[in-house]
């Protein structure tokens, strides 16, 4: 899996994955989050294809967002994000649509609640090529 710390040069193509999965502009927020957080990229031919963040959040740490091209990919993202966290407090939020619940509850992150990402008139539009897996938080989407 072609993962790697992402790198100052790298906020351009964070945004537009971000904006592929999320169908918005968010470009505030993943600039606020990425100041404090530890991001890991999914670059494959010079092109990052995929994104994840985790940061200090509460008793222990939030994985999220996570945007990827499919699952296999949003996998290797949180199992490298959460790899420097095992023992502490882990809170990922995904939707149901995710497909990702069964797996993380078989690593050790049980479900504990569902979310609803939520939209005020049409959902955003987003990049078939791009999924938002993992929110930023549950208010944040």
């Amino acid at each position: 899996m072609p993962l790697r710390a992402a790198g100052a040069g790298d906020r351009a193509a964070l945004l537009a994955t971000d904006q592929a999965g999320s169908g918005m502009n968010r470009a505030a927020l993943l600039d606020a989050i990425v100041a404090m957080a530890d991001v890991v990229v999914v670059e494959r031919g010079g092109r990052i294809t995929g994104y994840g963040c985790v940061r200090r959040w509460g008793r222990g740490v939030v994985i999220g967002p996570v945007v990827a091209q499919d699952t296999t990919d949003a996998r290797a993202l949180i199992a490298k994000l959460a790899e420097q966290h095992v023992g502490q407090f882990v809170r990922i939020d995904v939707t149901m649509a995710s497909g990702l619940s069964a797996w993380l509850e078989s690593i050790g992150l049980p479900l504990v609640g569902q979310v609803v990402s939520m939209s005020l008139g049409a959902p955003p539009r987003v990049d078939p090529a791009a999924t938002l897996f993992a929110l930023s938080n549950q208010s944040l989407g």
